[in-house]
């Protein structure tokens, strides 16, 4: 600011401005505000995509078509899964087999993104990420990994379930909703061990 103040005012001033004073002034701002940024307390953990169990809000005038084609194609998703698991018994580390679980999670997880099917986006989703570690070695099968993954298929099975009695019942659902959220601690502990 002294340096515009000195040019504007008198130019011939302007050009022999000494600069190191504002350097220096410069320096100890920078300075400070490095000692007040580590005497701050650290920001909490910002957990991005936490879960909460949602029931789904179904319209039924949209149609359930979409929804029962959905449910159908996830369940046989499911089943490949847990064939595919069968086979990691006598063959842990089967490329086959770990690829055909990574897809099928993958797959219900992009059908549930686009029907807005949250919790079981969620889980297929952190079961889908799991199993691609497995895939690339990050995390070993174990019997860890196989209890997670068929935790979240009994949970997917359950949430299914649910959302068909919801569509056979115009939207409302009348059972207690089932709360994935115990699979999803598992599979979120193996991811980050």
């Amino acid at each position: 600011r002294s340096l515009l103040d000195a040019l504007e005012h008198d130019p011939a001033k302007g050009m022999s401005f000494n600069i190191s004073q504002t350097q220096s002034k410069i320096k100890g701002m920078l300075e400070r505000l490095a000692a007040d940024r580590q005497a701050l307390p650290a920001a909490p953990a910002i957990k991005t995509d936490e879960f909460i169990p949602k029931i789904p809000k179904l319209d039924p005038s949209d149609g359930t078509a979409i929804l029962s084609e959905f449910i159908t194609e996830s369940i046989e998703h499911l089943s490949i899964a847990e064939e595919s698991l069968l086979v990691l018994e006598s063959s842990p580390n089967d490329p086959d087999a770990l690829g055909k679980i990574f897809r099928e999670f993958h797959t219900i997880k992009g059908l549930a993104s686009f029907l807005n099917l949250d919790n079981i986006r969620m889980l297929a989703h952190d079961t889908e990420t799991m199993m691609d570690l497995v895939r690339k070695g990050s995390i070993s099968i174990s019997d860890k990994v196989i209890e997670a993954v068929l935790g979240s298929i009994d949970g997917m099975r359950k949430l299914m379930s649910l959302l068909n009695e919801q569509m056979e019942n115009q939207g409302v659902l009348k059972s207690p909703y089932f709360d994935v959220s115990s699979a999803i601690t598992a599979v979120r502990l193996i991811i980050h061990q």
